[in-house]
């Protein structure tokens, strides 16, 4: 069974960290930010990034295991982000890198520099 949740402990960030490093990403040590991960059979398969200042929501990263891509997948993770970011009144997500995957989900690239943001 596949199943989608918020990281709270230590423990899981070293998952996490195993996810990234295959997937080509720097390795998480901070607890601070908002960390969703999606396990099948307590097999870690997908993780996602949430950064939010005030209440504009950065998403940091999606990452489906280059195994699993291609399985929509990564539509469970982005939702339930989106729906985190939904229930604590943060209306404004952006994400700042080329995601092809992100933009065809309604995603456009920001630049969160700008001053309106």
């Amino acid at each position: 069974m596949i199943s989608v949740k918020k990281i709270n402990k230590k423990e899981e960030l070293s998952k996490v960290n195993k996810l990234l490093v295959k997937n080509g990403f720097q390795e998480e040590n901070d607890l601070e930010q908002i960390i969703y991960i999606m396990e099948e059979n307590e097999e870690l398969i997908g993780v996602a990034k949430i950064t939010v200042i005030k209440n504009i929501g950065l998403l940091n990263y999606l990452i489906i295991d280059s195994n699993r891509r291609g399985e929509n997948l990564g539509d469970s993770l982005l939702r339930s982000i989106l729906n985190y970011c939904d229930l604590n009144s943060i209306k404004k997500i952006y994400y700042p890198y080329e995601n092809l995957y992100l933009q065809k989900k309604g995603f456009k690239l920001a630049d969160i520099n700008e001053k309106n943001c």
